[in-house]
């Protein structure tokens, strides 16, 4: 990975970004957001984004999405027809530029202003078919961490037979790079052996059981290859997509 391809990562603070983060303007367009100087997300994810949007929605009706950003996984959400479209979104102006407008385009789409960690307690157990999470760590401490309390928070909300999936390229870009050194560049042992050794561990400890994990390998298309060029937070041709199914 190139030295731009860890700027990002190497720029995530010691120190909790919090509420500044929360009220700071963003730089927005078709190819880009960026928030306080860091690439959140970018136009390339597309594809990726629209396969989480659909293991998201494998059972239909109600979905909560942790995450607007560019509102790419949630225009791949809506496709499926949700019947409840949930979105936890922690950047005001992100809602004011993007989310509001979608919202008012999308009838089942209801915003959530804040951090998830306090608005999760206003939505009701068993009351949801499935969840996509995709949040940028707001320091350097739960860069590859910030994902399992909240899967640990959400896995009550779950109807039985509902799943959850969840996007950390921020982490897996590293953990990818760091594996590929050790493994060689065999994928499907690279993914394996992150699965096992970052993915399941802190899965369990947030609740779920062995027979309710699982993961498939994403392709990454060669346009959005090419669209990507140097990308800040990630450079590999495949994406883990986690798949979680609450079984009792």
């Amino acid at each position: 990975m190139s030295e731009k391809a860890l700027q990002g990562y190497q720029r995530l603070p010691e120190t909790n970004m919090g509420q500044g983060w929360a009220q700071s303007g963003v730089e927005l367009d078709d190819k880009f957001l960026r928030i306080e100087g860091h690439a959140v997300m970018e136009r390339w994810e597309t594809p990726f984004m629209h396969e989480l949007a659909r293991v998201s929605m494998l059972n239909g009706g109600a979905v909560l999405e942790v995450g607007f950003g560019m509102g790419i996984s949630a225009t791949g959400i809506q496709k499926y027809g949700p019947t409840r479209h949930l979105i936890i979104e922690f950047n005001q102006a992100v809602i004011d530029k993007e989310g509001k407008s979608f919202a008012a385009a999308h009838p089942s789409v209801e915003i959530l202003a804040g951090d998830w960690k306090d608005v999760m307690g206003s939505i009701a157990d068993n009351s949801l078919d499935g969840v996509l999470y995709d949040t940028y760590p707001m320091n350097k401490q739960e860069q590859h961490l910030h994902q399992f309390p909240f899967i640990q928070l959400a896995r009550p909300k779950l109807r039985t037979g509902g799943v959850l999936t969840y996007c950390n390229l921020t982490s897996l870009g590293l953990l990818y790079s760091k594996y590929e050194k050790e493994l060689g560049a065999d994928k499907d042992k690279i993914w394996e052996a992150i699965w096992r050794e970052t993915q399941v561990p802190n899965l369990l400890k947030a609740g779920w059981t062995a027979d309710e994990l699982a993961y498939h390998i994403f392709t990454v298309p060669q346009d959005a290859i090419e669209a990507r060029g140097n990308c800040e937070y990630y450079s590999h041709a495949t994406c883990l997509v986690p798949l979680l199914t609450k079984k009792r």
